[in-house]
């Protein structure tokens, strides 16, 4: 369907792990599947990649389509089949249908889709609005934004983006606000997900030999053995990290201050990725007192600062409160959870992913298991979800950190491991927690590894 909407094709990894992780390479994509039969989402993501970089334009002003009838351009896709030359037309041929379905045909027919909620979502599956449609490919390593394709009016389908998110059932993008229904295509084959790819990184604060906060990482890539990021960066080692956290966050390096400011409100600083972490971007008062420093959790998501307060709360539940970049950190959205306060809030970690808040709770659980405890997103947190998970309880839990990538639970084992390396366990949100991954990456254990945060995170 024609529009002056643009449409994003979303995907969740950046673009360069669109190309590792997802397509493997950028040649076309062979057919696996038969037109309107049963294809993975791998295939579906090769298929978006095979019209990037090609100069498709929304009306073929500025390179002429393939074959044009009754006024409407055609582009083919990798087998020579011609599909519309529009958003829908897009997305049509990353699922490789039998014909261009409209924008309203991806939110409305319950032939060939289903309505799913957005915690479900997986590569592959379907954003679709009036007049707009996407294609969802998964999370950033923040857990909330994602990569994206695009074929509109604006010929952005020549390039690739980052930095979209879920507010509610909103999208939002470069300021543009848009509520999507979560669709799955009903002929996608499950039998071989897309993996998310997620190097893990050492944020080293002090014992370094360059007298700077360093930077190092494992490669996902290479099942964690090969060496990634290195950077000194700008900044200086000392008692002062102590006086907040560090975080990898939209690709920038944050220290979120917290104690220890001179203007008495919780601060941030950055080291930019595009100059190797040795300049900042970012010198932000935000609008938080630093009296609120010990009463929960500060998370960077995306450009955005959350504060999960788990404790001195109002309304005797947890609290989800946030300072917006747009803002300038002045403002943001509140939230009162479903979880109450208390002594258990100390029973595990708390963490904002895939939008939506999760406790990883790893003592006192009724199960002998790890569980997991969901306040979605997109009920303003105040929506339930459980999972008992494969790894035990018991004294191991504080052998290292854990973390949500996406919607998988990791385990960094930096103490303790039987290889004399940190090790990394998962649960797959996929199978519901039950299934395993291990790797031994390329880190030594010793007593380096309490120099720093180990945090996971696309680079």
């Amino acid at each position: 369907m024609r529009t002056v909407l643009r449409t994003t094709l979303a995907a969740a990894v950046t673009a360069a792990a669109i190309l590792s992780a997802l397509v493997g390479a950028t040649s076309p994509a062979q057919a696996e599947s038969t037109v309107g039969g049963k294809i993975t989402r791998t295939e579906v993501i090769q298929r978006a990649e095979s019209w990037v970089g090609k100069g498709y334009v929304y009306d073929g002003d500025d390179n002429p389509p393939e074959y044009t009838a009754d006024g409407d351009d055609f582009y083919k896709d990798p087998q020579d089949r011609l599909y519309l030359g529009d958003c829908s037309g897009y997305v049509s041929m990353a699922l490789h249908l039998g014909t261009t379905l409209t924008s309203y045909g991806f939110r409305d027919n319950n032939t060939l889709f289903t309505t799913i909620d957005r915690s479900q979502l997986l590569p592959g599956d379907v954003l679709a609005t009036g007049g707009h449609v996407n294609l969802f490919a998964g999370y950033e390593a923040d857990g909330v934004h994602f990569a994206y394709y695009s074929f509109g009016s604006t010929n952005a389908i020549k390039t690739k983006h980052t930095g979209a998110y879920f507010d509610g059932d909103l999208i939002v993008d470069a300021g543009d606000r848009r509520h999507y229904t979560a669709r799955r295509y009903k002929n996608i084959d499950e039998s071989a997900p897309v993996s998310v790819n997620t190097d893990l990184n050492f944020i080293q604060t002090s014992g370094t030999g360059s007298g700077k906060v360093e930077l190092r990482s494992a490669t996902t890539s290479t099942g964690y053995s090969g060496a990634g990021t290195s950077h000194i960066t700008r900044f200086g080692t000392g008692a002062a990290t102590a006086n907040g956290s560090w975080q990898l966050s939209a690709s920038e390096l944050m220290f979120v201050q917290t104690t220890g400011t001179g203007s008495g409100k919780v601060e941030l600083h950055n080291a930019t990725a595009a100059s190797g972490y040795a300049t900042a971007s970012t010198q932000a008062i935000t609008y938080f007192s630093s009296a609120d420093s010990g009463n929960g959790v500060w998370q960077m998501v995306g450009s955005d600062l959350y504060f999960i307060k788990l404790r001195n709360t109002g309304s005797g539940k947890i609290e989800v409160h946030t300072a917006t970049a747009a803002s300038g950190y002045a403002s943001g959205s509140h939230f009162v959870t479903r979880f109450g306060t208390g002594a258990a809030v100390d029973d595990g970690v708390w963490q904002i992913s895939a939008g939506d808040l999760y406790f990883v709770k790893l003592r006192n659980t009724g199960t002998g298991k790890i569980e997991l405890h969901l306040a979605t997103g997109a009920t303003g947190f105040t929506g339930a979800a459980s999972y008992v998970t494969r790894f035990g309880t018991g004294p191991a839990t504080a052998d290292g950190t854990w973390q949500l990538a996406g919607r998988d639970l990791y385990f960094v084992k930096v103490r303790n491991t039987g290889t004399g390396k940190i090790e990394l366990h998962t649960a797959t949100g996929a199978t519901g927690y039950a299934g395993a991954g291990s790797y031994v990456t390329r880190f030594g254990t010793g007593a380096a590894v309490e120099y720093g945060t180990w945090q996971l995170g696309l680079r």
